[in-house]
């Protein structure tokens, strides 16, 4: 059976904002899946929340979380006591049963990546300038701008990427990060 090199192409101007577990803020899932057809949840989630108030974070057991400020100054998180200053671009993993407060200095957007402990894994790399980008294997691997404009040259043609645009990597390919912008390589990895 041959295996398609076509890129999966999600643009964020047609993501569905969807309330947060705990009904404080808004965010819009990018792409989300499962390892096996008999699960009723994901096993790993890629979005973009928009925080405008502080307060606490959902607690989502058994999941390892990914946060990645992208628009705003600055995010103080408190995490099981200790606390992170997030400046933009620097991503930030804990787990999702973490009693989480949140302090916002003025409304910021973040990306998040969250996956199934136990199921699977991700690897977050926030890049620069141009990127190489090895083929998939047995991974799924997307591509997604975070600031700016990005190019994903792959086999089957270049693929442009406005801010929070994601591709779906099916072949290895060539990322190059317009000006000053920035791109997130998320990598998961089934464990089982």
């Amino acid at each position: 059976m041959a295996t398609s090199t076509a890129p999966h192409l999600v643009r964020f101007a047609e993501c569905t904002p969807e309330p947060w577990a705990n009904g404080g803020g808004v965010t819009r899932v990018i792409a989300k899946g499962q390892f096996d057809e008999g699960s009723t949840d994901y096993h790993w989630r890629l979005s973009v929340a928009d925080v405008s108030a502080s307060g606490a974070f959902s607690k989502l057991l058994g999941v390892d979380r990914v946060i990645i400020l992208t628009d705003g100054p600055g995010l103080r998180l408190t995490v099981d006591g200790r606390e992170h200053t997030l400046g933009p671009f620097r991503p930030l993993p804990f787990a999702g049963e973490a009693v989480t407060e949140c302090e916002v200095i003025e409304p910021t957007r973040d990306f998040n990546v969250m996956t199934r402990r136990g199921v699977c894994a991700a690897t977050v790399d926030v890049c620069t300038g141009s990127e190489t980008l090895a083929a998939p294997g047995d991974s799924i691997v997307y591509v997604i701008s975070l600031k700016g404009e990005a190019e994903v040259q792959l086999p089957s043609g270049a693929v442009n990427l406005d801010q929070f645009d994601a591709v779906l990597l099916a072949a290895a390919g060539t990322l190059r990060v317009k000006e000053d912008g920035r791109a997130a390589v998320v990598r998961i990895d089934a464990l089982s």
